[in-house]
Formats: structure tokens, C-alpha cells, sequence
């Protein structure tokens, strides 16, 4: 199969087409599999989503309308079956998106913006698999922070995140049931102070879209939330790199306001370095507390912000 693939990308005008077709067709047959993780459905299934990781523009862009194709086969399966088969493309797919190389998380965005359109027309996929999808995309444009501007892994992760939000947005009234649902509000609104720039703006303008149908307003979300998990919550996302880390050491922890822990593994912190870790902290903290007050929140009383601008 992967040189199938390979082939279906030829320069050679009559090998291309040769192998374009005979890839789609085998597409088709083995995707009419009988039984679960048959084994070659699941080879095509990893040659696929390891052309979506491809260094090659041309073979990453074929593989991601075999996964369209591969969608759109899927219809034609018994109930049981079409459910098994999406399972294993999107367990492949998580795999890329939360892996450590940007190519492979490139290749994620790429098969998913593939299927959405055939994905956002079948009820019970979306009400099964996209609160999953959103959050999994969301993780995996946060650590796309790191990565070189060339890479585009940014821009097409968001992308992503957006057309599932829309997803989301349409079958509304369906998840409403799910329990999900409220965790995802409640994941996004966690991940709003974020010190990733890119990352914390987009779940603050996330926040609101899903917020906008769910509750009607952000600030009844907000005080959903605040009920559900305590007030606590509000400073722990507001604030969440600010503590002292001054004469922080190789292998030491740090224990952020979040409850998340950042193990200083390479190299010993200078007061530079520890001075950035703050600052950035709170240029995040700063962008938070006024996205909140943007949309109308007031109750701010404690929490450690204005006592950290002693540090």
C-alpha cells in the first residue's frame, strides 16, 4: 500500500493516473471489510495515515483524500462496522496529533480537514466522536506553540479546531444529552490563561462560540463552571504560572497555581531564565483577567495577581 501511495503522486502522467484510480478502488473494496480491524483494512489505514505525515507535499495532500474517500466508503458499511472502522482512522489520527513531531501533527490536521465535510452530516459520528476530536486538536495546538513558523502546523491546527467547533455548533441540540459537552466547556475555560499566546487566544474566542449556545452567554458558563468545580477554579486558570521559581535547580519542580508541575529536566535555571518564566506568566495572567472583564465578570476578589507584582 505505501507504494501504491507513493505512485499515485508520480511526476509520470500515465503512472499517476494508473495508481490514483487503483488506490481509490482499493479504498473502496477494503473498506467493505466483514470483520473488525480486519487486518488488510488496517494496513491501508496505516499507509494512509502515514503518507498524511509525509515530508512530500503531494503524497500528504492524496492521503488526506483518502481519507475523505475512505469516510465516504464507510457510509456503505453495516452500523457496527462503520463505527469500528472510524474508530481506527481516528485513533491513528490521535496518535499524529499528540505526537512529538510537527510533521506528524501537520499530517493530523490534514486527514481531519479531509473528513469534515462527510463527517459533519452523520449524526451519531459527531455525537459520538467530536467533543473527543475538539479536545485532542486543542491539546495538540498547544504544542504546536513550539514549533517553526514554516511549519504551518499552527495555522492548520486551527483551522482544525474551528471547523470542529462548527460541528459542534450545528449538532448542539443532539449534544446537549452528552455528558461531554460540559466537560469540553469546562476543559476550554481551564485552558484560557494559558502561557502559549496562539494556544489562549484561541480558547478564549472558543470559549465564547461554545459558551454562545450551550449557556446563551459566556457569563452563565462561567457561572456554571464556578458552581460545578468551586470558586478556586477562576484564580487556578487565571493564574496558573505564578509562583516564585526563584533558585530553581536541574530536576526540581515547579508546582504552578494550576496544579501542574514543570520538572526542570535540561538545564539549571538562571535568574534570567526564571525572570522570563515570570514575566511571561504574567503577560498571561494580565490577558486572562482582561478577557474576563471584556465580557462583563467582576468577581475577582483574592487570588495571588496583584501580590505577584511585588515579586
Amino acid at each position: 500500500f505505501p507504494s501504491m501511495l507513493l505512485l499515485a503522486c508520480d511526476l509520470e502522467t500515465v503512472v499517476k493516473d494508473l495508481f490514483y484510480t487503483l488506490t481509490f478502488q482499493c479504498v473502496n473494496w477494503f473498506t467493505n471489510n466483514q470483520h473488525e480491524e480486519n487486518k488488510e483494512t488496517m494496513a491501508l489505514l496505516d499507509a494512509i495515515v502515514d503518507g498524511l505525515s509525509s515530508d512530500q507535499a503531494p503524497l500528504r495532500a492524496f492521503s488526506g483524500n483518502c481519507v475523505r474517500e475512505f469516510i465516504n466508503a464507510n457510509k456503505e458499511n453495516s452500523h457496527d462496522q462503520m463505527l469500528s472502522n472510524f474508530k481506527s482512522l481516528l485513533r491513528r489520527i490521535y496518535s499524529l496529533a499528540t505526537d512529538r513531531s510537527p510533521s506528524k501533527r501537520l499530517g493530523a490536521a490534514v486527514g481531519v480537514l479531509h473528513l469534515y465535510k462527510p463527517f459533519r452530516d452523520q449524526e451519531e459520528l459527531v455525537v459520538k466522536f467530536s467533543v473527543r476530536m475538539a479536545k485532542v486538536f486543542l491539546s495538540s495546538l498547544r504544542m504546536a506553540e513550539r514549533d517553526s513558523e514554516n511549519a504551518g502546523t499552527v495555522e492548520k491546527t486551527k483551522l482544525c479546531v474551528s471547523k470542529i467547533i462548527l460541528i459542534i455548533k450545528k449538532w448542539i441540540s443532539k449534544l446537549r444529552k452528552d455528558a461531554g459537552l460540559g466537560k469540553l466547556v469546562e476543559f476550554v475555560f481551564a485552558e484560557i490563561g494559558r502561557l502559549e499566546e496562539n494556544y489562549r487566544k484561541t480558547c478564549q474566542e472558543h470559549f465564547v462560540e461554545i459558551c454562545g449556545v450551550v449557556f446563551k452567554s459566556p457569563l452563565r458558563g462561567i457561572e456554571k463552571i464556578l458552581k460545578n468545580k468551586g470558586k478556586d477554579v477562576l484564580f487556578a486558570t487565571c493564574e496558573k504560572g505564578l509562583k516564585s521559581c526563584v533558585g530553581v535547580k536541574k530536576g526540581s519542580k515547579i508546582t504552578l497555581d494550576g496544579g501542574e508541575t514543570l520538572i526542570v529536566a535540561d538545564q539549571v535555571l538562571s535568574d534570567k531564565a526564571t525572570i522570563s518564566f515570570f514575566l511571561g506568566s504574567m503577560v498571561a495572567s494580565t490577558d486572562c483577567y482582561d478577557f474576563l472583564m471584556k465580557l462583563g465578570w467582576k468577581k475577582f476578589e483574592g487570588g495571588k495577581f496583584f501580590e505577584s507584582v511585588k515579586f
